[in-house]
């Protein structure tokens, strides 16, 4: 319960840093994924591992037993079995025996609970995995540091504003510097409306710019000109 708890704010945080226009996307985004993970730990909790594994070694299942038989004790019955020559297989029934003696089959809800609770387990583990789970201690640690490259893209945005001439290394830089931001997300808390396709566009124009004055196609006034109207985009 606290580690969903947590996850909650996690998110709500996450959601208050989007635009305005992008928090209701970023919001179903994050069920979205949330429903998906669930999807894929129910089928590893319960088929795989409390129906295919438990198979093999029943008592697996007995975690799901304070839920199935919370009043008595369950025990296991094996039988050995054979379809046909030289084939043989075992077949497990598990029983709730209550304080009475009496026996009552619980295999099938002993095994939905067993899976609910290994599956729920998967789920938690994987979220603490993810961006809602220990990337906490990263945006944790850089808040102080952020303020810094908030400054940066400001004067980066200002810089490319005024149109002025940019060499080859400022340029490299100033789309390193946006590619980074675009990735540890400094870029929303500036409101900067930019996206990694557009970045990798811009590139492969400014290679291509730089190409064509390389190889004598066009003079260095044109390139710089041709160069700003480029950077403006972003």
């Amino acid at each position: 319960a606290v580690s969903w708890a947590f996850f909650v704010v996690r998110i709500l945080i996450s959601v208050s840093q989007e635009g305005e226009s992008s928090k209701g996307s970023a919001l179903r985004k994050a069920i979205f994924g949330i429903f998906a993970l669930a999807f894929i730990s129910s089928f590893i909790g319960t088929i795989i591992f409390t129906i295919g594994i438990g198979a093999i070694f029943p008592k697996l299942t007995f975690v799901g037993a304070p839920l199935a038989c919370p009043d008595g004790v369950v025990s296991v019955l094996s039988q050995s079995y054979s379809y046909k020559p030289g084939q043989q297989g075992v077949s497990h029934h598990i029983f709730c025996v209550s304080q009475t003696g009496e026996q009552k089959e619980l295999t099938f809800t002993l095994i939905f609970y067993a899976g609910l609770i290994y599956s729920a387990i998967l789920l938690t583990v994987w979220m603490w995995l993810g961006r809602f789970g220990l990337r906490i201690f990263k945006l944790g640690s850089s808040t102080g540091a952020d303020v810094g490259k908030i400054s940066q893209l400001k004067n980066l945005s200002a810089q490319l504003k005024s149109g002025a001439n940019l060499d080859s290394t400022t340029v490299s830089q100033i789309l390193s510097t946006v590619q980074n931001s675009i990735h540890d997300g400094t870029a929303r808390l500036v409101n900067v409306d930019i996206n990694q396709s557009q970045t990798s566009s811009i590139q492969d124009r400014l290679q291509k710019l730089k190409e064509l004055r390389d190889s004598g196609l066009i003079d260095a006034t044109t390139y710089e000109a041709k160069q700003a109207e480029i950077l403006k985009e972003l």
